[in-house]
This record gives structure tokens, C-alpha cells and sequence, in this order.
């Protein structure tokens, strides 16, 4: 294994924990920080984009074949915390629309 791919690796365990973070933020369910946590979120894909192209462009075939279904299962842990958020911050404004309309 190179050290580019080592590198890489690192990456990913980075993002890895930062999914876990944002996993455990969601299960508290604090909505005042939702908006940030979007933007986390949003940077959080791009790293993760960035990460898949560089894997791509350096490991070889075998070492693809290797990685490709762990980024596949962080992908979809990325996907399914964009929509949990996403629903989150949709919820929370319809129970701001209602208390008010009870007030």
C-alpha cells in the first residue's frame, strides 16, 4: 500500500468521525443547531467527494476494490444524515407554525 493511499485512509477516518458526530447530534435532536450542522454537513460532502476522487485517481484496482464499499457505506451514512437533518429542520419549523397558531 502506498503512502498516498495511507494518506487517504487517514482522510477517511477523519470523515468518518466527523459522520459519527453529526450522527450523534441528530439522535439528540437539538434543533438550534441545525442550520449549522447543515453546513457541516454540506462541507462534510465535499471533503467526502474530494476523497472518493483522489482515491480514483491514485490507488489501484485492487486497492479500489478494496475501499469502494467502504466509501459506498459512508456515502449512504452521508445521505441518510442530509435527510435526517433535512426532515429534522422541516419538523421543527411545523411546530413553530403551530405553536404559534395555538398562541
Amino acid at each position: 500500500m502506498s503512502s498516498n493511499i495511507t494518506t487517504l485512509n487517514r482522510k477517511k477516518g477523519n470523515i468518518k468521525a466527523q459522520i459519527t458526530k453529526l450522527s450523534n447530534w441528530k439522535e439528540t435532536n437539538d434543533p438550534s443547531d441545525v442550520a449549522a450542522h447543515l453546513t457541516v454537513l454540506e462541507k462534510l460532502q465535499k471533503k467526502f467527494d474530494d476523497l472518493k476522487t483522489e482515491y480514483f485517481e491514485s490507488a489501484t484496482d485492487e486497492e479500489i476494490l478494496e475501499i469502494e464499499i467502504s466509501l459506498a457505506e459512508m456515502d449512504s451514512d452521508i445521505q441518510d444524515l442530509e435527510t435526517g437533518v433535512v426532515t429534522f429542520r422541516r419538523d421543527a419549523r411545523s411546530l413553530t407554525v403551530v405553536a404559534c397558531a395555538v398562541v
